[in-house]
């Protein structure tokens, strides 16, 4: 399926990031998910493991899948500041996911003191109010330099960043 809607759309494959939530992940993590992800990824679409750290999913579900970027839950991110326990936690899954050669996005990004320890931290990206709120369809712009062509649709962007790369 994925693969005949990109080519009926002409997006190129590594423009196409599937998220899968740690939760949403089949318990046993059996074969079958990981050979889909495995031809997802074959395509060259991005795969992002969201709400890494509160789903309940084992750490072996990274060595399992292979994936692109780890989402940190917001539940982690949005008490950072202000909780050692939380600073912490998201540091060593950053050190991880930076091992593993995955990057990083914070979610749930709020306040200026989030985005400037998700920073210090070292995630690659964030994502939350603080960098944008969700806007409708007639509020998105298209850039001048994304014009579209035969084999590439346009590409509609949002006119506040969502997310903040490092």
């Amino acid at each position: 399926m994925v693969r005949a809607a990109l080519r009926t759309s002409g997006l190129p494959a590594a423009r196409l990031q599937i998220e899968i939530t740690e939760a949403g992940l089949n318990r046993a993590l059996d074969e079958v998910d990981a050979a889909a992800i495995a031809g997802l990824r074959g395509l060259g679409v991005q795969i992002a493991l969201d709400d890494f750290g509160a789903g309940g999913a084992s750490l072996s579900v990274l060595r399992t899948l292979d994936v692109d970027r780890l989402k940190i839950d917001g539940r982690f991110v949005l008490h950072a500041v202000d909780d050692v326990r939380d600073a912490h936690i998201v540091g060593a899954i950053v050190a991880l996911a930076r091992k593993l050669g995955l990057r990083v996005v914070a979610e749930s990004v709020e306040t200026a003191a989030q985005l400037a320890l998700m920073k210090k931290i070292g995630c690659h990206e964030a994502q939350g109010f603080w960098l944008g709120r969700p806007v409708p369809p007639a509020e998105f712009e298209v850039p001048n330099s994304v014009a579209p062509t035969a084999r590439q649709p346009r590409v509609a962007v949002r006119k506040n960043k969502v997310r903040a790369r490092t």
